[in-house]
């Protein structure tokens, strides 16, 4: 009951019994979405405790009877012993206050999906136990809280960012162009334009008096860390901004991925456009 107010829900007596009078606008003389409890599934009832249609009263505004009322509605006044469901228009209702009211509560990830129905396989009075199969395609959901397939989203993939970048490069002390600003997801303001959101070792640097960052041939490198160390099934990088003194073609000479093992892949140079990020397949 209390639960269905918090979602949204009046009284199912609202247009009769918690009315100021009998011209009240929101008097219900009919099922409606615009007076009493807003649900047009629930006829007019005042307030009672009794399982079953209640008969006229002196606060009922001249209704000599009263039919088919949702006495067994969670949002009446009834006993516990005879409430039981909520009607489709309320649960609607709920929804739209799930959606709309409380949108900043829901979780971003979605709960694995169930193939098939929970079946109960044994009770006591004072306990159930349910059990399920998971899902039929080979493809398992590890539900442990801090795992990382509790993060997984709904196609069954993982999503991680860089947490942890460096580079032996040195960097300026405003913080601008720093390793730092790798990690995370991309918040450049404009692609194909130089932002103090990258890292840029060029600009991190006063060319007059620190020597070039990425001095040819070696170059300069970046070293990206995952939170969750797993088998990937892609790459994703974007070069956001390439200077005009370098060829774009040029600019990333080798990807390698390490491994916990010590084991290194090289993915070797890479062509990268700034106005799209670079995936590359691994699988």
């Amino acid at each position: 009951h209390e639960i269905g107010h918090s979602l949204g829900l009046y009284h199912i007596f609202r247009g009769i019994s918690e009315i100021q009078s009998c011209s009240d606008p929101c008097m219900e003389t009919e099922p409606s979405y615009e007076t009493g409890d807003l649900c047009s599934d629930t006829n007019p009832a005042p307030k009672h405790k009794f399982c079953g249609d209640p008969g006229p009263g002196n606060d009922t505004c001249g209704f000599n009877s009263f039919f088919n009322t949702p006495y067994n509605n969670f949002m009446s006044y009834a006993d516990d012993d005879c409430t039981d469901s909520f009607t489709p228009n309320q649960v609607a209702r709920m929804h739209c206050y799930l959606d709309l009211v409380y949108q900043g509560w829901q979780p971003s990830r979605k709960p694995a999906p169930i193939a098939l129905t929970p079946q109960v396989v044994s009770h006591t009075p004072d306990s159930v136990m349910l059990e399920w199969f998971p899902p039929i395609d080979g493809h398992f959901f590890e539900r442990e809280l801090g795992s990382a397939c509790d993060l997984c989203l709904e196609g069954r993939f993982l999503v991680q960012y860089a947490f942890n970048a460096s580079s032996p490069m040195p960097c300026g002390p405003s913080g601008h162009w720093s390793p730092r600003e790798a990690e995370g997801h991309p918040d450049v303001e404009q692609p194909c334009k130089s932002s103090v959101r990258t890292w840029s070792p060029n600009s991190a640097v006063n060319p007059h008096t620190v020597p070039p960052a990425c001095p040819e041939p070696q170059g300069c490198h970046l070293d990206l860390r995952f939170r969750y160390p797993l088998v990937p099934e892609s790459l994703t990088v974007w070069v956001t901004f390439v200077s005009t003194d370098w060829d774009s073609s040029g600019a990333v000479n080798d990807i390698k991925l390490l491994g916990v093992s010590g084991n290194n892949i090289s993915l070797g140079p890479q062509n990268v456009f700034c106005d799209v990020p670079l995936t590359i397949k691994l699988q």
